[in-house]
């Protein structure tokens, strides 16, 4: 696959996802551990007084100046099934809005 990426951070399209995304699903910016961090037991990584219990709104907005979102136009796709009995290959590109498919060889 092949694309370009965009960064956002706290501008316009960042805040709209930040503002229509579940408190749920923000907890982990309020981690206290960078992610993938060596633990010494589990640890939910959370701090000791949100833990346990779903975070309200108010409780994961001290996270927010860490919220990053990555937006990525895809140019192309390269899909492979491989099968023994027959693999399939194809390509698929997009080019200003338009699509462009085709098979290849394995």
């Amino acid at each position: 696959m092949t694309g370009q990426s965009y960064l956002h951070h706290q501008d316009d399209l960042a805040e709209r996802f930040w503002a229509d995304s579940d408190p749920a699903s923000l907890n982990l910016y309020r981690a206290p551990n960078p992610p993938g961090s060596l633990q010494s037991a589990p640890d939910p990584n959370l701090p000791e007084e949100l833990r346990g219990r779903p975070l309200i709104r108010e409780e994961v907005e001290p996270g927010r100046n860490l919220f990053l979102l990555v937006a990525t136009r895809i140019e192309s796709i390269d899909w492979l099934k491989l099968d023994q009995a027959g693999s399939l290959r194809a390509r698929f590109i997009w080019d200003e809005g338009t699509l462009s498919a085709g098979w290849l060889s394995p």
